[in-house]
């Protein structure tokens, strides 16, 4: 009874450990820059984290501590009564800890090292699987008969992995032996001590016997004493794992102490000075000096190859990126000096890989502002002003209907359609400054257009910045800047620069035919 009671508390707290510990895991990811979700080898520790099992982890060094305690009684008492014995049958008894202590540590850090080196190959593993298994990659797979060759990019994924944990299991079954040879070998030693001494009579048959289970006793605690510090040794592994993964810098490491709020009404404007930028571990400048002013009200369109920098620099306007060189100014404030939370607020953005939740129609657009998720009929308004209405009206459910096949019946929509529900999102929020980073680049020219020029016409007095590789957005623009390297090669007007007859000049010539 005892022991079910002890069960079921270890299985509560282990549960509420789970929670807190996925709680801290989920709070830092949070808080961390984006620019360290650029990084795999920070993906690898993050799949390592989540897939811990961390309450067993935190709890278990407790209860082993209780185990090592209790045994370590029963080995003192064991000891002395096999010293007054003979002072030989106690150091014999000691002498099994350490092989057994030395080869469980070894084999703790192995397994660990594994789990970490497999962490890359296990994701791949898993990531196939899930194209094996998801609804999105159903289509492609079928269509490019991809099926089987994924299935055999999965079976040797996880047959490698399997084949090394297979192979560190049969060297630990191997050092088992020898471990229980050495135990077995020091016990046959310390019985001939014993059946010596009662040869010479130093011995009574019931002392014999006796000594020979004191013997059994003292091996059998100090092998769980040495088992248990072992298992300590490999859980501290993945406690300092977990802990590293949780000491990451996050946002308000850049971050000086005193924080502004946005300014209330921008009236100079933004100030990017001479700033650069790379990605962590990388030595590659994606932006290299760039200096720009966008005045307030302004539409300002970005254009540039694919590479040139553009999403960069509107994630390091946005505080999404961290500037660690030049700076970023809204009026006079230092984009460091400005509190995450209010920029944000003041800001709101359409990206290339605009998210398709899969809840309602209402949460979709409401996300834009969660103070105001229940405001319908800003919904509603809103739902009008970008056509959303015109396709939600004829759902089951309207506004309430769900959205995607992925938390059940919902209403499957068209590319053109998400774009208007991410459209919406973004205006619901009625913020300062508005970007488009390339959301409609999957679109047609001409309907791209169609996106940018609705767009422009609900953003009256807004700070608007475009993001594009293509021209749609340009000649709408009071200034169009052309990125190209991480540097502003050209910046003016449209006519400015068509009469330069350079960069923009010979990207819009190329481009002219598709809006004709």
């Amino acid at each position: 009874m005892i022991g079910s009671i002890d069960s079921i508390n270890s299985a509560n707290m282990e549960a509420k450990l789970d929670y807190y510990v996925g709680l801290l895991v989920i709070q830092k990811s949070i808080s961390l820059p984006l620019a360290y979700f650029e990084d795999a080898e920070f993906y690898h520790h993050l799949d390592r984290i989540t897939k811990g099992g961390y309450g067993n982890k935190l709890l278990s060094p407790i209860k082993t501590m209780l185990g090592i305690i209790k045994s370590s009684i029963t080995m003192i008492s064991l000891f002395s009564f096999l010293w007054m014995i003979h002072w030989s049958l106690g150091i014999l008894s000691i002498l099994s800890a350490f092989p057994t202590l030395i080869i469980q540590t070894k084999f703790g850090r192995e397994r660990f090292q594994l789990i970490r080196f497999q962490t890359p190959a296990a994701r791949e593993a898993n990531y196939t699987s899930a194209l094996l298994t998801n609804r999105q990659s159903a289509k492609e797979i079928r269509i490019f008969n991809l099926g089987e060759f994924f299935k055999e990019r999965w079976k040797k994924r996880f047959l490698l992995n399997s084949r090394n944990m297979l192979k560190l299991n049969k060297k630990q079954d191997i050092a088992r032996i020898l471990l229980d040879s050495i135990t077995a070998l020091l016990f046959g030693i310390c019985a001939y001590i014993v059946v010596s001494l009662l040869k010479v009579g130093k011995m009574t048959i019931g002392e014999f016997i006796s000594t020979a289970q004191g013997i059994h006793s003292a091996q059998a605690s100090i092998n769980g004493i040495s088992t248990n510090l072992a298992k300590i040794y490999e859980i501290n592994l993945y406690l300092i794992d977990l802990f590293e993964y949780l000491e990451y810098n996050d946002e308000q490491k850049f971050t000086k102490e005193t924080r502004n709020l946005f300014p209330s009404y921008l009236q100079k404007g933004i100030f990017i000075k001479n700033l650069s930028f790379k990605y962590p571990k990388s030595n590659q400048l994606v932006l290299n000096g760039i200096t720009i002013h966008i005045r307030p009200g302004e539409k300002v369109a970005i254009v540039g190859d694919n590479g040139s920098g553009k999403s960069t620099l509107v994630k390091c306007l946005m505080g999404l990126y961290q500037v660690e060189k030049g700076s970023v100014f809204y009026d006079d404030i230092d984009i460091v000096n400005i509190d995450n939370c209010d920029l944000h607020k003041n800001m709101t953005a359409i990206f290339q890989d605009f998210m398709k939740y899969a809840f309602t129609v209402m949460d979709n657009i409401s996300f834009g502002d969660i103070h105001n998720t229940h405001d319908f009929e800003l919904v509603k308004r809103i739902g009008i002003q970008t056509g959303v209405d015109d396709f939600v009206k004829k759902m089951p459910k309207d506004y309430d209907t769900l959205l995607g096949k992925i938390l059940g019946e919902g209403e499957e929509l068209s590319g053109g359609q998400w774009q208007k529900i991410a459209i919406a999102r973004s205006l619901f929020r009625d913020s300062k400054i508005l970007i488009l980073d390339e959301p409609t680049s999957s679109l047609d020219p001409l309907k791209e257009l169609e996106v940018y020029e609705q767009f422009n016409s609900m953003t009256n007095g807004k700070t608007v910045i475009f993001i594009s590789h293509r021209m749609a957005a340009a000649r709408m623009a009071d200034k169009i800047i052309v990125l190209k390297n991480g540097k502003v090669a050209e910046c003016g007007t449209h006519d400015d620069l068509m009469f330069l007859k350079s960069e923009y000049y010979q990207m819009y010539s190329v481009q002219a035919k598709w809006y004709s």
